[in-house]
């Protein structure tokens, strides 16, 4: 069962405890970090990694405090925000950008 929290942009799944629904954030943030680069395109790679930071990083965090953080979960969150950079970059998946993320300083 599915409840929308409309007030705090969150979905909770209600199953034995209640677990926050890490599918809508994932699709928030990509649908955000198509948006910025899109809209951005012709904009300075600077600038472009700022707007990321600015827009998108916030939708990752915004959750946490509602998460129960495991390895798993962390590892999830940390792909999407890493598949961001990949898009930019036109990568692959399986391409490290750590590097990118270092030398952007954006972490």
């Amino acid at each position: 069962m599915l409840i929308n929290s409309n007030t705090l942009g969150i979905n909770f799944i209600a199953k034995r405890t209640f677990t926050v629904d890490t599918a809508s954030i994932k699709r928030k943030l990509y649908v955000t970090c198509d948006s910025v680069l899109l809209k951005g395109k012709y904009t300075p790679e600077i600038v472009q990694f700022e707007l990321i930071k600015s827009y998108c990083l916030p939708i990752l965090v915004y959750s946490l405090g509602t998460l129960e953080m495991n390895a798993s979960l962390t590892q999830e969150l940390s792909v999407c925000w890493n598949n961001g950079f990949r898009k930019k970059f036109r990568l692959h998946r399986f391409e490290s950008v750590k590097q990118l993320q270092f030398l952007c300083v954006v972490f």
